[in-house]
């Protein structure tokens, strides 16, 4: 996000971090009432790289909240990025899983997942993308990180990008 502002119209400068607001972006996108924004964040001290308010489904507490976030790499763990309001399709962010070379898996995890392909009316599986190469996926293994697996997330399908560093 551009952390300086120009106004094109009025050539008033602007902070860029005090223009950009949450609800409102949630509230213009027309997300339905089974998604919310969360305060959980607030004082970034969840993921402290993620912004203080967070769209997840209705259905998920934020006492569960923390627990998704563990099994993310930074604590980012999937939130509401974009929503149609004609299908409920969403975009959700996140990073990369903390499977590790033993395939750990995260019930909380998996149920967030869950609930967010069942939140899209249209959605008969989920596709989760992974900007990174395969192999940079498969490597991050040995780190303790990795990928999602498609039998874990089921339904789903899992695609690579292969975006070289991305970072």
């Amino acid at each position: 996000f551009q952390a300086k502002y120009m106004d094109p119209r009025s050539g008033d400068a602007a902070n860029g971090w005090h223009i950009y607001n949450a609800e409102k972006e949630f509230a213009r996108q027309g997300i339905s009432s089974a998604w919310r924004v969360t305060r959980i964040n607030e004082n970034y001290s969840l993921s402290d790289t993620y912004p203080a308010l967070l769209g997840v489904p209705a259905e998920v507490t934020d006492a569960e909240l923390p627990a998704i976030a563990e099994f993310r790499s930074r604590h980012r763990l999937p939130v509401l990025a974009w929503f149609n309001r004609r299908n409920h399709a969403t975009i959700t962010r996140c990073s990369q899983p903390r499977t590790g070379v033993l395939g750990n898996r995260s019930t909380e995890d998996e149920r967030l997942i869950s609930i967010i392909r069942k939140l899209a009316v249209a959605a008969e599986r989920i596709h989760i993308v992974d900007a990174r190469p395969m192999r940079n996926a498969v490597a991050n293994q040995a780190k303790g990180f990795g990928y999602e697996s498609e039998s874990a997330y089921e339904p789903c399908k899992v695609e690579f990008l292969g975006i070289h560093n991305i970072h």
